[in-house]
C-alpha cells in the first residue's frame, strides 16, 4: 500500500471527481470545443491559423514553418502568441 501524500489525494481526488462527473465533463468539453473552433474561425487571421495548424495539429516546429510560410521564425512566434492570447479571451467567456 502506498503512503498517502498531497499528489495520491490529488489524484484519487481528480479520479473519482471525473468519474462522478463524467457526464457534466462531457458537456463542458463540448462547449469548450464549438467555443474554440469558432473563435478559431472568427477571430484568428489566415495566417495565425495556417501557424497554428502547422505546430499544434502537423507537429512541425517553428523553423519549418517559417520555411514553408516564406517568414522569419520570429514571425512565427508572434503569430502563435497572438492566436493564443485571442483564443484566451473566447475560452473566458466559458
Amino acid at each position: 500500500m502506498q503512503p498517502l501524500t498531497i499528489e495520491n489525494i490529488t489524484q484519487i481526488s481528480l479520479e473519482s471527481f471525473m468519474e462522478e462527473n463524467c457526464e457534466l465533463n462531457s458537456d463542458i468539453r463540448t462547449r469548450m470545443r464549438k467555443l474554440l473552433m469558432a473563435g478559431i474561425e472568427n477571430e484568428l487571421t489566415q495566417r495565425q491559423r495556417d501557424c497554428m495548424q502547422m505546430y499544434y495539429f502537423e507537429k512541425l516546429d517553428i523553423a519549418d514553418i517559417a520555411s514553408q510560410l516564406h517568414i522569419r521564425p520570429t514571425t512565427v512566434y508572434k503569430h502563435l502568441k497572438l492566436a493564443k492570447r485571442a483564443l484566451r479571451k473566447c475560452a473566458a467567456y466559458l
